[in-house]
């Protein structure tokens, strides 16, 4: 094995930290511009290539031309100041490293994915991954399957949460491992590089491209949420148990929070998530629900039925008063039947001041989260952007929205001076 550390590696601490990991499965550099990606890359190559025992490994850029320009380039540069022999063979895209004791990098672009079947490997890097078609990282992914090494290097700026982020990190498993490195980690850049950049980018861009933090495409709607900041435990149930809910036909999103009016604030417990289902099963079944977090929280047995007795308030879409052409009754007279107390105002809110008044709890820290008990929540939060200026409907997050924007508005409303005629909270008849 070499040991880049020693000679001219002029590696930094992050960079080797990653090489060094041996046991994570999936190592993955989430970083701002030019903060060493893939000269992190490029180290981790020649470390799995070294102890991969004969298997090649496989190279990856999003493009063909980002195979030559980006990954070779800067191999070849490496290699040379690291004092490695290498060879180039082009029509091949075959990068061979070494002298006696050798390997082959086999450089690929994600283009094709065809391209990339049947090939068998003993580790991987795929460079700016998330700009890469999702079948193509599946089937890279799938193609490391031999020798001691077998381990997945990621790197790149982070780019919103698509298709590739859902398939590694919307739920990693404990073998895949993270960075986050600011472009600032990286002590080699010249002085005012940050300074010119923060110049041209805005706070979301600079978030993303400086910061190496994830940021949802077209700016986030709730820019203040942090995960950091606003997660919490598990409450010990202590305040006044609520439900906000949200009436879809194809998904009912309804959130379960403590709330303390005296206080203004509100965390978010759980959440209950219904597909092709109505309102009257979908109250049958968070009234299951809550019995359960109830007898977890209270520390003694509740049933379904206690659930019933307890006539919990449901802060939900005024709409929901309307009939519709499933059921002569109401979503609002569903809930009463099923034991529940609907609260709604006389007309639903415009959504600024819906999005102003949960951005204005979470700026005051009076609105908190448990990211495991609510976890479809906590994404709408980190995700929901704006697309032509309006929250976006079109990512599935917006019943979670709907649902929390409701529960905070008809009870700590802010809104604009010319929406003061709208009554914000009415018991339902």
């Amino acid at each position: 094995m070499v040991d880049v550390r020693r000679g001219n590696a002029e590696l930094l601490p992050h960079q080797l930290e990653l090489v060094a990991d041996r046991t994570s499965k999936i190592r993955v550099m989430q970083g701002g511009y030019r903060s060493g990606k893939t000269v992190t890359g490029v180290a981790a190559v020649i470390d799995m290539g070294f102890r991969s025992e004969g298997a090649p490994i496989l190279a990856i850029e999003p493009t063909y031309r980002m195979v030559v320009d980006v990954f070779v380039a800067s191999a070849m540069r490496m290699l040379d100041v690291w004092g490695l022999p290498w060879r180039y063979h082009k029509s091949d895209r075959v990068l061979t490293i070494g002298r006696g004791r050798t390997f082959d990098v086999l450089c690929r672009s994600a283009d094709n994915p065809r391209s990339l079947e049947g090939l068998t490997v003993g580790g991987l890097l795929v460079d700016e991954w998330e700009l890469c078609e999702r079948e193509a990282l599946q089937v890279a992914m799938a193609r490391v399957s031999v020798g001691p090494c077998q381990q997945i290097v990621l790197t790149g700026t982070p780019e919103g949460y698509g298709p590739c982020y859902d398939l590694v990190l919307a739920a990693p498993k404990p073998s895949t491992r993270v960075w986050v490195v600011r472009t600032r980690a990286n002590t080699m850049l010249r002085a005012d590089y940050v300074a010119d950049m923060e110049g041209r980018l805005d706070a979301d861009e600079a978030g993303e491209k400086l910061e190496g933090q994830r940021r949802a495409k077209g700016g986030r709607v709730y820019s203040r949420f942090s995960r950091d900041v606003h997660g919490r435990n598990p409450c010990v149930g202590v305040a006044e148990l609520q439900v906000w809910a949200d009436f879809n036909v194809g998904k009912m999103h309804w959130v379960v929070a403590e709330v303390e009016p005296a206080r203004q604030s509100a965390h978010i417990v759980g959440e209950f998530v219904g597909t092709n289902t109505d309102t009257a099963r979908q109250a049958e079944e968070i009234k299951r629900y809550l019995a359960a977090y109830l007898t977890r929280t209270r520390r003694r047995h509740i049933t379904a039925d206690d659930v019933r007795a307890m006539r919990i308030k449901v802060f939900c879409d005024a709409s929901g008063t309307q009939r519709t052409s499933v059921t002569p009754l109401t979503h609002v007279a569903l809930l009463q039947q099923a034991g529940f107390e609907p609260r709604h105002g006389l007309a639903n809110p415009l959504i600024d001041d819906r999005v102003n008044t949960v951005q204005i709890m979470l700026r005051d820290r009076r609105l908190t989260i448990d990211p495991q008990g609510a976890p479809q929540t906590c994404m709408m939060f980190e995700r929901q952007a704006y697309v032509n200026g309006q929250p976006d409907k079109a990512g599935g997050l917006d019943a979670a929205a709907d649902a929390v924007g409701y529960g905070c508005f008809w009870q700590f409303p802010v809104w604009r001076q010319q929406q003061a005629q709208i009554i914000p909270f009415a018991r339902a008849l």
